[in-house]
């Protein structure tokens, strides 16, 4: 599996970190969890075919996580995306089908919109992708990801909540953690707990926080992905 971050930002605008949106490439298909803006443009100025594209899983309905689907649904054609687009609740989904309609006068044969459930949700003999709820939205659902093919496994915990008592204990190949809504301190120490050999970090807020980060003592390899970056598992 080879990961391309993105986005690597929070939810407020910050140089040279856009918003969080991670690309899973396997074989000739790729796959885009979360589509925080500008998803599109980073992928059009990069050259990037996005007809590779085969599905997007929104994690949950914050628009630091979906704001650049608007543009992917509004230029599918231009683009040639076909996709699957999986969102967290079907309030969701009736909404992105509305301001399809909206955008394009009658529904988009382009993508079609499904729901997320809990646990082993999707396999196309490509990659599995199981759902796990975690508290980061009150009284609404939000998953994080743990990704499987060609015999390696990712975890993107996506926005946990504040107590951090929403990371299973697996054994992932790489976990892709958030650092916005704990102490650098509390998500060090609850990795240190964990059987995984790299942990990324993105989604850190304040930008200071990477360096309470770099100082804490880790029995992981770390990693700070910039936008752009990519790592092979």
């Amino acid at each position: 599996m080879n990961i391309r971050f993105l986005g690597t930002g929070f939810g407020a605008p910050y140089k040279n970190r856009h918003q969080q949106s991670i690309l899973i490439e396997v074989g000739d298909y790729s796959y885009l969890f979360d589509a925080g803006a500008p998803v599109c443009d980073i992928l059009s100025f990069a050259e990037y075919d996005m007809s590779r594209i085969k599905t997007v899983f929104i994690s949950h309905l914050h628009g630091d996580h979906m704001n650049g689907l608007n543009d992917m649904i509004n230029l599918a054609e231009f683009f040639n995306i076909r996709c699957d687009v999986y969102l967290s609740e079907e309030r969701g989904i009736k909404a992105f089908r509305d301001y399809t309609y909206m955008q394009l006068g009658r529904d988009s044969d382009r993508v079609d919109f499904k729901l997320i459930s809990e646990g082993l949700f999707y396999d196309d003999g490509i990659i599995k992708v199981t759902a796990y709820q975690n508290g980061h939205m009150k009284g609404l659902p939000s998953y994080s990801f743990l990704i499987e093919a060609e015999g390696k496994r990712i975890y993107i915990t996506n926005d946990l909540s504040p107590e951090l008592c929403d990371l299973p204990d697996i054994s992932p190949d790489m976990l892709i953690i958030e650092a916005a809504h704990f102490e650098a301190e509390t998500v060090i120490s609850k990795c240190n707990q964990l059987k995984v050999d790299k942990v990324a970090f993105v989604h850190v807020m304040p930008p200071e926080k990477y360096d309470d980060l770099k100082k804490c003592n880790t029995n992981f390899i770390p990693l700070y992905p910039n936008d752009g970056e990519e790592y092979v598992i």
